[in-house]
């Protein structure tokens, strides 16, 4: 058995987890976490240390271990054993996301020059939600983005659905309505070009990431204003 076989490990862990030898079962999986690459770990390795946890009713280690595994991409996550069902299907219950914890968007845009209207427009493209939830081992806030969803094909369902509007409630206006009217509040992220690397993050932060966001806002504007003459 290699030093950094996930799968190898896991088989060990269970027949360990059988005996209820759980805290053995822990350091086994504990162990090949740490030895593999981070790029090809399994997220299952975290699943089954969480499931373990929560079997010795260590409830704060096992749902740190859940957000830590719902990060990891599951490229590398290959489940085949039946002792994996009952981890996974635990997994799936615990890990619920709440409408509470999805406070931000991210929105892909793209804008075009309508010659028809002679005006500037703009077309949504996507839309992925944030979830922003309390991380117990960093004591501190973690946002993580959901997935995203094309809009074209959801957008009779947002047009069909009522947007609270607090401040008047005479006018009604559907969720379609604030996503076209712009009738958020945001910042850009990115722009795009041909080397699709224009994350503002990746060369400004904080208060100048803020700038160079209001900067990209300007050149859109001031793109429209240059087409006309007065």
């Amino acid at each position: 058995m290699t030093r950094a076989d996930g799968e190898n490990h896991i088989e060990m862990a269970i027949r360990f987890a059988r005996c209820g030898e759980y805290v053995e079962a822990v350091k086994v999986l504990e162990l090949s976490a740490s030895e593999s690459e981070e790029m090809s770990v399994s997220p299952l390795l975290y699943y089954y240390q969480a499931y373990y946890y929560k079997q010795m009713e260590e409830s704060d280690k096992a749902g740190n271990l859940l957000k830590k595994a719902s990060m990891i991409s599951p490229k590398y996550c290959f489940p085949y054993r039946l002792e994996t069902l009952p981890v996974l299907e635990w997994a799936i219950s615990e890990n619920r996301i709440t409408s509470s914890e999805v406070m931000q968007y991210i929105i892909q845009e793209v804008w075009y020059f309508d010659s028809k209207l002679s005006s500037l427009q703009v077309r949504i493209l996507g839309i992925c939600p944030i979830r922003i939830s309390f991380n117990n081992e960093t004591n501190s806030l973690e946002k993580r983005r959901l997935f995203w969803i094309k809009y074209d094909p959801f957008r009779r369902a947002f047009a069909n659905f009522e947007a609270f509007n607090r401040y008047n409630d005479a006018h009604r206006i559907s969720y379609d309505d604030v996503l076209l009217q712009r009738r958020f509040d945001g910042f850009i992220l990115a722009e795009s070009n041909v080397y699709d690397n224009r994350m503002v993050n990746e060369y400004e932060l904080g208060k100048n990431a803020l700038l160079e966001s209001e900067r990209i806002k300007q050149v859109i504007f001031d793109f429209e204003q240059d087409l006309w003459e007065y």
